[in-house]
């Protein structure tokens, strides 16, 4: 029974629109950095990873 009331809880609270690319920007890096080739603000698929630490 839990699961189900969590899964129905997660559908209810979860953004309908849910974007797989996000423009987004780094500050905190420098302007080389090879992650900045499309500018310091820019769009792909966002993932938490050792440059996104959190979702924007």
């Amino acid at each position: 029974m839990g699961e189900q009331a969590a899964a129905a809880l997660a559908m209810r609270l979860w953004p309908n629109a849910d974007p797989i690319e996000i423009a987004h920007h780094h500050d905190d890096l420098p302007p080389d950095h090879p992650h900045l080739r499309g500018g310091r603000e820019h769009v792909h698929p966002y993932i938490i990873d050792d440059l996104h630490g959190r979702w924007p």
